[in-house]
């Protein structure tokens, strides 16, 4: 099955952090490049097989590059990539001599990117396997990145409001489609964003559309959102101008 084809102005917006200063992922990875083009004798870079933006930095050096990523090619590789709200997120690491079981606090499997790298780095720093996985087994997530909030006799809220682009809402999206319940809520806003405010509002309906069953928006960005009289009056959107209400 191949991608579908993107037109410029799409890839740029899609996976992009820091559209306003630099316009698409490129740029963003010519510039994030001259880490690894920086790295000093003895250093060594660690880069991600997946992303061809990432591994192509490996030519900015004569260091030694480690790469990790889904596929067995990498150096070390994620196999066995489970979560759920209750257990976390699991992984199995493969590599050199490393056939390593790691389990954590995180919520989402996205999350499986930065534990890998993460554990990768611990070990080709010559940290051994049973503390790298002590280490990720007692480590807190932040409170506000995917983290489960569970109340005494009410709902549990999947808490994701730290710095989440509008490219990233359906990663939030789908950890809660993933979670066990009756009934599935998203609660949000729209701030900054790329492109047609109009659009970004209703491309954010759909992702939340298709995860969850209703769906509570604040602040203007309601008011973009296109939703018919009918819609409204259907009970599964509700629109608020502040938090508060």
């Amino acid at each position: 099955m191949s991608a579908p084809q993107l037109s410029t102005q799409d890839e740029c917006q899609q996976a992009l952090d820091h559209y306003k200063n630099f316009r698409c992922r490129e740029a963003i990875a010519e510039e994030k490049g001259g880490l690894v083009e920086a790295l000093r004798p003895g250093g060594m870079a660690i880069l991600n097989a997946d992303d061809e933006n990432v591994i192509a930095m490996r030519n900015r050096t004569s260091e030694k590059v480690v790469t990790f990523g889904r596929s067995n090619s990498a150096d070390y590789f994620a196999t066995d990539i489970s979560t759920t709200m209750s257990s976390g997120l699991s992984l199995t690491l493969k590599g050199p001599c490393t056939d390593l079981k790691i389990r954590t606090h995180f919520t989402g499997e996205h999350f499986w990117v930065s534990i890998t790298a993460a554990a990768v780095a611990a070990l080709e720093l010559g940290i051994d396997q049973k503390t790298v996985q002590q280490r990720m087994a007692s480590f807190q997530p932040p409170w506000d990145r995917c983290h489960p909030f569970h109340t005494s006799d009410g709902p549990t809220f999947l808490v994701d409001t730290c710095k989440a682009p509008l490219y990233s809402l359906d990663l939030a999206f789908s950890t809660l489609a993933s979670a066990q319940g009756t009934k599935k809520i998203v609660v949000g806003q729209l701030a900054d964003h790329p492109g047609n405010s109009k659009m970004a509002a209703r491309k954010a309906r759909r992702l939340a559309e298709a995860r969850a069953d209703e769906l509570i928006f604040v602040g203007h960005s309601g008011k973009r959102l296109g939703l018919s009289d009918r819609e409204l009056a259907s009970g599964r959107y509700s629109l608020f101008e502040r938090i508060k209400e």
